[in-house]
């Protein structure tokens, strides 16, 4: 069963990704998103596993952000979060508040990124369902 990827949709898979402490698959008959459980799992057919994103690929996200800052304090002080060990994912959050322009971009880089790669898996769906894939264009 196919399903069509909205921008609603986008942004709910988006807020699941995020959450590590819950996995969902998406319900294309209802086009939701379900928790994953032992009696619902990816079949192929109505149910199909999110995209995995996991702690290591939001550290490598913010890793490479903080390599295309043009601030150097912003740079610094972002990239002896990354380096510093436990809590980085809050200490990032922590010290983006005092860089309102460069939190601004993080948003907008992050965003992009993961819509595009929420946009290339609903692709290689969309490939096994034999149909072509679709171009998007983040606004």
């Amino acid at each position: 069963m196919t399903f069509v990827l909205n921008d609603s949709l986008l942004n709910k898979i988006q807020s699941a990704l995020e959450n590590q402490e819950q996995k969902f698959v998406l319900d294309a008959k209802e086009c939701i998103l379900v928790e994953k459980s032992a009696d619902i799992q990816d079949d192929g057919e109505r149910y199909y596993d999110l995209p995995e994103w996991d702690s290591a690929a939001g550290f490598a996200l913010r890793e490479d952000f903080v390599n295309t800052l043009n601030s150097p304090l912003a740079h610094e002080a972002l990239q002896q979060v990354l380096h510093s060990g436990r809590g980085v994912f809050k200490n990032f959050r922590n010290v983006l508040k005092d860089y309102p322009e460069v939190e601004k971009k993080w948003h907008l880089y992050k965003n992009t990124k993961m819509l595009n790669y929420i946009n290339g898996w609903y692709n290689n769906l969309r490939e096994v369902w034999g149909l072509e894939k679709l171009d998007y264009v983040p606004e």
